[in-house]
């Protein structure tokens, strides 16, 4: 028996709960990245990164893995969109 079309099978699932299980497959498979590379990715030097996850008030979703700072991008960005990395850390820049 041949097997229906890929969007067939789509259009039989509910979309918001198979939209649901892409993404969230898709998010528990990334990878973290360093200190480094996120502050790479942010366009700030490590120095400032390091500082703003010393404050509690920048919530900084930053996860401590041994002795290393590791962050996943999908989590930056989602912190860049909620605005709490535009919150003033004193330093007036």
């Amino acid at each position: 028996m041949k097997s229906p079309p890929f969007c067939a099978i789509i259009n039989l699932l509910d979309y918001d709960t198979w939209k649901g299980a892409f993404f969230m497959e898709k998010f528990e498979n990334e990878k973290y990245i360093s200190l480094d590379e996120a502050a790479e990715y942010l366009g700030i030097k490590p120095v400032t990164l390091r500082s703003w996850i010393r404050n509690p008030k920048n919530e900084v979703p930053a996860h401590k893995i041994g002795r290393f700072w590791k962050f996943k991008c999908s989590e930056i960005d989602a912190w860049v969109q909620s605005g709490k990395s535009a919150i003033d850390d004193g330093t007036g820049l």
